[in-house]
């Protein structure tokens, strides 16, 4: 499947960086319900893709839309492998399902073929007796058909993590994802919250299956925090479980789960960068699960019951004289 066209609002993040648009969040599975009309879909595909996310399991309809629109803008993207032939990697039509090569045949026939016989995951939505690819409503259903072969109903983020780098891929540890992958996720998770009518259960921040294993390894807010931070920001220096180099007991020791909940954001001597990574958790504090900052001598702590950025009050702690060229965030367990 091919990766979502760099849009403005890409992971909801890289705008929030650069313009402070509103807090980015994830939603987690739910009972299926109404698609947003206010949202971009093309009023045409609406009944198509709630009536393709019923037909074969509780898919719910924002999500199939945000897959709908990671793969093609729902079939605006003007890459030919939309309407005819296949990309590089053998994915065809506007939900960019397999017709063959690297892709794999996921749709199990010809782009274009009479049903019956009805392979894999191929469909005749619009009851017109064939099956094609390139046709919106048959590839819907089509792409409907193989999220639930892929388990979106027991869970969300591995099924489109299969859909996008392929079943076997889905079912590992997102942790061992490329950031490809990754980052398709979140795209498709970000938009589905877009689509979702604003009746549907509460969004959260951090999807399932993020931290990894210790003795020393990342708590699931840290570690998804962290490729947040890769992503958008495109820092990789960050520090995150450590037994030594920092205040004994800080979040920066594993706990007895064996994950640290604390990331060291490394900027050097570039304060402006630093300035920018501080001010992005504390607009997304709640959203990430943020505990408190620390940077270039101030500390908020959302322990307080009322938040503000604040000088470090303890001359010669590590919170006044450590943190100048990396910001330090600590996570709620």
């Amino acid at each position: 499947m091919r990766k979502l066209t760099l849009l403005a609002a890409i992971l909801g993040l890289v705008a929030v960086l650069l313009t402070g648009a509103a807090a980015a969040t994830l939603t987690t599975p739910a009972a299926a319900g109404g698609l947003n009309r206010d949202a971009d879909i093309p009023a045409a595909l609406v009944p198509s893709i709630e009536a393709a996310a019923g037909a074969y399991c509780d898919l719910r309809p924002a999500l199939l839309a945000g897959v709908f629109k990671a793969e093609s803008d729902f079939g605006r993207d003007p890459d030919p492998s939309v309407h005819r032939g296949a990309n590089g990697a053998g994915a065809a039509g506007p939900l960019q399902i397999g017709i063959g090569g690297k892709a794999g045949n996921t749709w199990g026939g010809a782009p274009i073929r009479v049903v019956p016989p009805d392979l894999s995951y191929g469909a005749d939505g619009d009851g017109d007796g064939l099956a094609s690819v390139y046709n919106p409503v048959d590839a819907l259903y089509g792409a409907a058909r193989y999220l639930c072969a892929l388990g979106v109903a027991h869970s969300e983020i591995r099924a489109v993590a299969g859909y996008h780098c392929g079943p076997a891929c889905g079912q590992r540890a997102p942790h061992t994802w490329g950031p490809r992958t990754r980052r398709y996720v979140t795209d498709v998770l970000q938009a589905a919250e877009v689509y979702e009518t604003a009746s549907t259960p509460a969004a959260v921040a951090v999807p399932p299956g993020w931290g990894t294993d210790g003795p020393c390894g990342r708590s699931p807010a840290s570690d998804y925090a962290r490729w947040l931070v890769i992503a958008t920001v495109g820092i990789t220096n960050i520090g995150d479980c450590a037994y030594g180099g920092h205040v004994e007991h800080s979040d920066h020791y594993p706990d007895r789960n064996g994950q640290a909940h604390a990331l060291d954001v490394m900027v050097g001597d570039a304060r402006a960068l630093g300035d920018q990574v501080a001010a992005w958790f504390t607009q997304h504090h709640q959203a990430l699960n943020v505990k408190y900052i620390i940077w270039w001598g101030q500390i908020i702590d959302y322990r307080d019951a009322s938040p503000a950025w604040d000088a470090c009050k303890k001359p010669g702690s590590s919170c006044a004289t450590l943190h100048f060229d990396h910001a330090h965030v600590s996570f709620w367990a």
